[in-house]
C-alpha cells in the first residue's frame, strides 16, 4: 500500500505526490553500511581495519587512541566519538569550495587529532561522524567518490533512479517539496519556528553535502522501499529470504547486533546493528519456531527533513514514512504503529470484558495492563511501562459503556478509546501531562499474520 498527503511547502497549493523526492536523513546511514559491506565482500577492506591501516601514513596527527578503531565499531557507534558534532560538520564544511571527498578527509583528519571523547569500544555513542569517516575510508581504499560508489554499487542495481543529493526542489521553486526546520538549523538566540519553509536555494536548505553519507540522500517513497525491500529479504529471520547485492552471512553480520550495545535510555530499548535499533514487539512475531518478534526500525532527521523506517522479518513486512518537516520523533513512531495495526491481522480470540491481561503501544512504547475486578478497578491492576524499567502504575479507574472504554492511572495519564467487534482489541488516545498519542491495546497470546488485501 501507498499514499501521499499534505503540501510541499507550507502555505502552498502544490499537494505532495507518491512521486515526490524527500531527504531520509539518517536513514541513508544503513546504506552506506551495505555498501561497506560490498567493499569487505570485495575483499578491500575487512569488519576489523582499523583507522590507523587507513589512515596513519597520510593523516597528520592522529591520536594513538584511534589506532585500533575498527570499521565495525564505527558504524555501531562504539568508536569512542562524541554524540553527534553536527555543529562541527556543518562549521567546517558549509562554505567549502572542495569537493565533498576533500572535505570528508578533512573533517576525519580534524576529528582523529582530539582523543576519543571515551575510550574505544566502550559505550555507545550516536554519531553522524562515524559514517563520514567510514565513507571516507572507502574512498581511501578505491580511489573513488562515495557517491559513485553508491550509485553504481546499490542504486543502479536496485534501479533507484531517484536518487539524489541534498534538497530535491529546484531554488525558489516548488517543483519538489521544500525541507521546513529553523531557519538556521537550530534557534538562533532562543527563536524561531520549527515549521519555516527553507528555499533550497539557501545555503542552510540542507546539511552540507561532506555529510552525505550520514544521511542526505533524496528518493522517492518507492524508491527508498525497494533498498528496504533489500533489507527486509536479506535478514536470516526472514521466511521468504532471498538475500541480493550481499551475501548471506554479509547481512548477517550487518544486522546481528553487540549485546552491548544498548541504546539511549529513553529510546524504547534495543541495541544497533549497522544503524538499525533492533528490538522484538508482541505484534511482530512470526509463526516459526524461534521467532521472537524482531523488530528493526529507524528514525531520521536533519533539521529539515523526517523520515521512519520499520522493518519486520518474521512478518516480511515494512512500514516507511517519509515527511518534509523536522523533530516528527513521536509522530512518526505513532503512524508507524497505527499502520502497523492496519496491515497485520491479529488473529485472537474473542473477548467480553476487560478482565485479564492486554498488551499495549502508547506513542511506541510497550506497556501491558493486568485488569482485576470487573468494571470497578481493584488495586491489583496495573499498567506495565516495558520500556521504563517495567514500572508498575496503578489502575484507578475504569469505565466501559457499551464499547467505550476509559481508564485513569495514578500518574495522571487516562485512555479514552473504543473495543474492536470481536472485542479482542482497545484503540483509542492516551493524555498525559498535556501530550496526546496513539494508543492500541490487545488480549495477550496473539497469532500475526499479514492481512490478505
Amino acid at each position: 500500500a501507498q499514499g501521499a498527503a499534505g503540501v510541499r511547502k507550507k502555505g502552498a497549493a502544490e499537494p505532495v505526490l507518491l512521486t515526490d523526492k524527500f531527504e531520509i536523513a539518517s536513514n541513508g546511514k544503513p546504506m552506506t553500511a551495505v555498501l561497506l559491506a560490498a567493499l569487505i565482500e570485495d575483499g578491500k577492506l575487512r569488519w576489523d581495519s582499523t583507522l590507523f591501516e587507513l589512515f596513519g601514513d597520510t593523516l597528520r596527527g592522529m591520536k594513538p587512541g584511534w589506532r585500533d578503531v575498527t570499521l565495525r565499531q564505527l558504524i555501531d557507534h562504539r568508536s569512542g566519538l562524541a554524540s553527534d558534532p553536527l555543529g562541527l560538520l556543518i562549521a567546517r564544511t558549509l562554505l567549502s569550495t572542495a569537493s565533498p571527498t576533500r572535505q570528508r578527509l578533512d573533517i576525519v583528519e580534524h576529528l582523529l587529532a582530539r582523543p576519543p571523547q571515551n575510550p574505544p569500544d566502550t559505550k555507545l555513542a550516536y554519531t553522524s561522524a562515524a559514517y563520514v569517516i567510514a565513507a571516507a575510508a572507502m574512498e581511501r581504499v578505491t580511489g573513488r567518490a562515495w557517491e559513485d560508489l553508491m550509485r553504481e554499487r546499490l542504486f543502479a542495481p536496485l534501479g533507484m533512479s531517484s536518487v539524489g543529493i541534498g534538497a530535491p526542489a529546484s531554488p525558489h521553486r516548488v517543483d519538489q517539496p521544500w525541507g521546513h526546520g529553523y531557519p538556521f538549523h537550530a534557534p538562533l538566540f532562543g527563536r524561531g519556528q520549527s515549521d519555516t519553509p527553507i528555499d533550497p536555494a539557501s545555503i542552510f536548505a540542507s546539511v552540507p553535502r561532506a555529510a552525505a553519507p550520514a544521511g542526505l540522500v533524496h528518493m522517492s517513497a518507492p524508491d527508498w522501499a525497494k533498498f528496504i525491500t533489500l533489507v527486509l529479504r536479506g535478514h536470516p529471520a526472514n521466511p521468504a529470504r532471498h538475500a541480493a547485492l550481499l551475501r548471506d552471512d554479509s547481512f548477517a553480520i550487518l544486522y546481528e547486533p553487540d549485546p552491548r550495545n544498548q541504546v539511549p535510555r529513553g529510546w524504547g530499548g534495543g541495541r544497533y546493528a549497522g544503524n538499525w535499533v533492533v528490538t522484538t514487539k508482541p505484534w511482530a512475531k512470526g509463526n516459526r519456531p524461534g521467532d521472537s518478534g524482531r523488530l528493526l526500525w529507524n528514525q531520521g532527521d536533519d533539521t529539515r527533513w523526517h523520515s521512519t523506517a520499520y522493518i519486520v522479518p518474521e512478518l516480511d513486512f515494512a512500514v516507511l514514512i517519509a515527511c518534509n518537516r523536522t523533530r516528527q520523533w513521536e509522530a512518526g513512531h505513532e503512524v508507524a504503529e497505527a499502520l502497523v495495526s492496519e496491515f497485520v491481522r491479529d488473529e485472537r480470540a474473542p473477548g467480553s470484558g476487560l478482565q485479564g491481561r492486554w498488551e499495549g503501544l502508547i506513542g511506541g512504547l510497550r506497556v501491558t495492563l493486568e485488569f482485576q475486578g470487573g468494571e470497578l478497578a481493584r488495586p491489583e491492576s496495573v499498567l506495565v511501562s516495558l520500556d521504563q524499567e517495567n514500572e508498575r502504575i496503578p489502575i484507578t479507574t475504569v469505565t466501559d459503556h457499551d464499547g467505550h472504554v476509559r481508564f485513569e492511572t495514578s500518574k495522571g495519564g487516562g485512555f479514552d478509546g473504543t473495543f474492536n467487534v470481536n472485542r479482542s482489541a482497545l484503540a483509542g488516545t492516551w493524555t498525559q501531562k498535556g501530550f496526546t498519542r496513539w494508543a492500541v491495546f490487545k488480549r495477550s497470546a496473539p497469532i500475526l499474520a499479514l492481512r490478505d488485501n
